[in-house]
């Protein structure tokens, strides 16, 4: 009995004081695949694998990212390109923080269709301005949110859900001047570009 008890113990702690995997999501970027997801405040871990099948059963690391990831008091963003997904087929991807927790799986088909572009105004951005405007080629509406990385690689805004008919306006102006970057996603696409602020 105690050993079941103790056992038991052991599961809860793991499980309450565990990194959590928010937000895992996949998008076509031209011919490579794009994922992201959040690491939820916590415990820290030692670095991320992402894991790859073509047929959903049999897994195989494709990428280990072995430095320290997560923090006690903030979420953080994690990203990684998979340059070399199959073409014309399903791809399956999943994430293993070390040690413990894996995410749900994520599919996606990989195709050749060009996806459509997105431009960014004012571009570079200047000392009257504190709006980026947003429109996307090739769509007539969309709904869409994402996040703005800045030249480091690391997130800085997250972009709550917009729609747009011909174009949609973010407030930026708490972002110092610099080189970001901008991915925005509809739920099937990823739409990706930079943008410069010089104030």
């Amino acid at each position: 009995m105690k050993k079941k008890v103790g056992f038991l113990f052991f599961l809860l702690s793991t499980h309450i004081f565990a990194q959590r995997i928010l937000n895992f999501k996949i998008f076509q970027v031209n011919q490579a695949v794009f994922l992201n997801f959040i690491l939820s405040k916590g415990s820290s871990c030692n670095g991320f694998n992402v894991l790859h099948s073509s047929d959903s059963v049999n897994f195989k690391v494709i990428h280990e990212d072995p430095t320290i990831c997560g923090t006690s008091n903030a979420d953080e963003a994690k990203n990684w390109t998979h340059a070399n997904p199959i073409i014309n087929q399903l791809n399956y991807y999943k994430i293993q923080l070390n040690p413990g927790e894996m995410s749900p799986v994520n599919r996606i088909f990989v195709n050749q269709t060009n996806k459509p572009n997105i431009v960014l105004f004012p571009n570079p951005i200047s000392t009257d301005h504190d709006f980026l405007n947003i429109k996307i080629l090739g769509t007539e509406s969309l709904a869409f949110d994402g996040f703005i990385y800045n030249q480091f690689g690391n997130y800085v805004l997250k972009i709550e859900k917009q729609s747009t008919i011909s174009n949609s306006t973010i407030k930026i102006n708490e972002l110092s001047n610099g080189l970001y970057l901008i991915k925005l996603t509809d739920g099937y696409n990823l739409y990706s570009t930079k943008f410069i602020i010089q104030r």
